[in-house]
């Protein structure tokens, strides 16, 4: 993620219905500004999904004055308790799809930071409830339910859905559109582009809590629609790692490449993909890849000819470094072996 990244933004009706702005609600430009924000423009979320993202998400949405947690929902029982340290005593519930999240005017908008394969049911059905809705990217896990995401616009015209993928362009990126907008490369034919990760977080090896248990986890909620399984703590706490729940490198890693692309280029998406992968590096039970190249071909636009982006993410363990020879060092060795050839 970038360091300008953004905090959560929600355009919800019941600002409109109590005489508020019906402009997005101002994103505090400070993390610790707290100005006073009066009962009408405040605005009460609800979390489902208290893991990493979830987390993080939660505490760039509190920075925003007037914004509340209402609900939290976890499959979990140690993140909602977490959830509970953290904001004081929201209504919490393992139901990860609890009516409680949806229902009654105590809350107006909804975070989904769940795993992938629920983004696009929780989002549909929030936005049904007449919420406003914060998911995680990827909006879908599968092509198949690209249809129940666009049905979501006739159902509930007046609820507002924002991805994670779509948040405002940090500085940097903004600077470069400036600059091809200009002129200053010229035609653009090629972009590469790739992002690494060399270690076993990076890799999504996360910790595996002690206490995890059928007890303390609500597992067929975990599993929704996805395969049936016997208990696995592995596959709720590591789930990237599994195609039922997760979209590998691509889902996950090669959306922070295109957003930046796509922002600079004024592209809407490619028109053609060829892609390979496989598993190098982790043999721990996963069955996403953990190397991945693609190629992308993009149409012509208004300002850009068309485009071939090469992306390449890989997933390695922590390597031992090297011992790095300076630079006009290893030049005098190689031309003192030179000259004794």
């Amino acid at each position: 993620m970038s360091t300008d990244a953004p905090g959560v933004i929600f355009q919800t009706r019941r600002r409109r219905d109590r005489g508020g702005s019906p402009s997005c609600c101002a994103r505090s430009r400070h993390p610790f500004d707290r100005r006073r924000v009066s009962p009408n423009e405040r605005i009460r979320i609800a979390l489902v999904g208290v893991g990493i993202r979830g987390q993080q998400d939660l505490r760039s949405a509190l920075r925003t004055p007037g914004v509340e947690l209402a609900a939290a929902a976890d499959v979990y029982d140690g993140r909602l308790t977490l959830a509970k340290e953290r904001v004081g005593q929201p209504a919490c519930s393992r139901r990860a799809t609890t009516a409680r999240c949806w229902r009654g005017r105590d809350v107006d908008a909804v975070i989904i930071a769940t795993p992938d394969h629920w983004h696009a049911q929780m989002a549909v059905d929030a936005m049904k409830a007449g919420k406003d809705v914060y998911v995680e990217k990827p909006m879908v896990q599968a092509a198949r339910r690209r249809a129940a995401d666009r049905s979501t616009r006739r159902v509930r015209p007046d609820a507002s859905c924002r991805s994670a993928a779509s948040t405002p362009a940090p500085s940097s990126t903004r600077r470069r559109r400036e600059l091809f907008r200009a002129g200053a490369i010229g035609e653009l034919n090629l972009v590469e582009a790739w992002i690494n990760r060399n270690s076993s977080m990076g890799a999504w090896q996360y910790s595996i809590p002690p206490d995890a248990s059928p007890q303390t986890i609500d597992w067929d909620r975990f599993l929704g629609r996805a395969p049936k399984r016997p208990f696995d703590p592995v596959r709720l706490f590591r789930w990237r790692n599994y195609r039922d729940y997760g979209t590998g490198i691509p889902g996950d890693l090669f959306v922070h490449l295109f957003t930046g692309i796509h922002f600079v280029l004024d592209a809407l998406g490619p028109t053609r993909a060829i892609a390979s992968g496989g598993l190098r590096h982790w043999n721990d039970g996963r069955d996403v890849p953990d190397v991945m190249l693609a190629l992308y071909d993009y149409p012509k636009t208004a300002i850009a000819s068309g485009v071939h982006l090469v992306a390449e993410g890989e997933l390695r363990r922590r390597r031992r470094r090297r011992a790095r020879v300076p630079l006009r060092r290893a030049r005098r060795r190689a031309h003192d072996w030179r000259q004794r050839r």
